[in-house]
């Protein structure tokens, strides 16, 4: 396992990489996962603005307003590549690792199989997911938002939860935590306000 860095002056999630290659000249090879988490945010911000139908649709399954849906569920979808916080992830790019995150997580180390899908998902808990987005969330119990996160973390087309029950990867050391915490912490600000949601239904979900 890498060592870490743990001076908080270096503790800086934008270094950590969530795309690579494809660069162009005079161009990053990598992309942070910060910003690319808040690019299809704003694409799915977009996308629901347009589709005016869709959205009411949503709103009405939860049970609330299409702004106060609108904001959650973009809010949620900008967290939905958390998982790739993990140095197991960051160490699928060598070269990204030795510009960026070397500097927090050390010297690097061939990573062992990893999803990051489904790293993202075991995050709930850890994450105080359902607290952070209060009051949206407040009458929620676990289970209600797993079933919505199950759905923002396995965007790739395999559940995340194919490993329900799965402990937290042992790639997420503390940096990367305080990362993914930071990370989520700030995006929530950006959301406000968040107004309560009635518990959904089992059929809503």
């Amino acid at each position: 396992m890498p060592t870490s860095n743990t001076n908080v002056e270096w503790l800086d999630y934008r270094l950590f990489w969530g795309k690579t290659g494809g660069e162009q000249a005079g161009e990053p090879s990598w992309h942070p996962v910060a910003y690319h988490c808040l690019d299809v945010a704003a694409a799915a911000d977009a996308l629901l603005a347009v589709n005016p139908r869709k959205l009411a649709v949503l709103a009405r399954l939860l049970g609330t307003s299409k702004e106060n849906a609108q904001r959650l569920l973009v809010c949620l979808i900008a967290f939905h590549d958390v998982g790739k916080f993990s140095w197991h992830f960051q160490a699928k790019s060598r070269e990204a690792w030795g510009a960026s995150t070397q500097r927090l997580l050390g010297a690097y180390m061939e990573p062992p199989p990893s999803r990051h899908d489904v790293d993202g998902y075991a995050l709930q808990e850890t994450l105080e997911l359902r607290r952070r987005l209060e009051p949206a969330t407040a009458g929620w119990d676990g289970g209600d938002l797993a079933a919505v996160w199950a759905a923002i973390t396995g965007h790739h087309g395999q559940p995340a939860v194919d490993n329900v029950g799965r402990p937290l990867s042992a790639g997420f050391t503390s940096p990367c935590l305080s990362a993914a915490g930071e990370f989520t912490s700030d995006v929530r600000k950006m959301f406000e306000p968040l107004e309560a949601i009635e518990q959904p239904s089992v059929r809503n979900q």
